[in-house]
């Protein structure tokens, strides 16, 4: 108990094996994504984030379960696709606890932003503000690395692009502000 155990550059403890917090994040998301499927999205309509619940019905807690719904398979996937291959590097670099409360306020920044910009009447779902707050700590921490950037950078430009032209070419709406928020969050708390 007197030997203190080793930190990563950024404090978190230094461990080996999987990266639980991560695995239980996708774990967490999948088992949202069958209840939803299971109660024919009974689940979705009561706690996705609706701007006029959180402001006028005091439901705030929709600015967090927002955040483990999604409204398709394919919404599902690409969050856990990318979730699976940031989340491991920033989670070990980070430690679980700070990875966590990094995902977290990530998640819940972009929610706010959405509760603050999205229209009083549009529903909003999704891990995405929290992957895009994993995208820019990712982009800040391997900067502090020295690590070359090019790749995250790339892929941070070609998902603002994709969240922005999308909708125009009819693939359906996207959160640019759950989005933005939780981009900018995650890089505020990152640096």
């Amino acid at each position: 108990k007197s030997v203190r155990q080793p930190r990563t550059q950024f404090g978190g403890a230094v461990r080996s094996g999987a990266p639980i917090l991560t695995y239980g994040l996708i774990a967490v998301n999948v088992l949202m994504f069958v209840a939803q499927m299971a109660t024919n999205d009974r689940i979705t309509e009561d706690f996705f984030l609706w701007p006029r619940a959180v402001g006028v019905g005091d439901q705030y807690y929709r600015l967090v379960t927002s955040m483990f719904l999604h409204s398709g398979l394919t919404h599902l996937l690409f969050n856990m696709w990318a979730l699976y291959v940031v989340g491991p590097p920033l989670e070990a670099w980070l430690g679980r606890l700070r990875f966590g409360a990094l995902y977290a306020l990530s998640g819940i920044g972009g929610s706010v932003l959405v509760y603050l910009l999205t229209p009083l009447d549009v529903p909003t779902l999704g891990a995405s503000g929290a992957i895009f707050g994993l995208f820019g700590a990712i982009f800040v921490v391997a900067r502090k690395l020295n690590l070359d950037v090019r790749m995250i950078g790339t892929v941070v430009v070609i998902n603002l692009l994709f969240t922005f032209v999308a909708p125009m070419l009819g693939s359906g709406p996207i959160s640019w502000q759950g989005h933005i928020g939780g981009l900018v969050t995650g890089t505020a708390i990152a640096a």
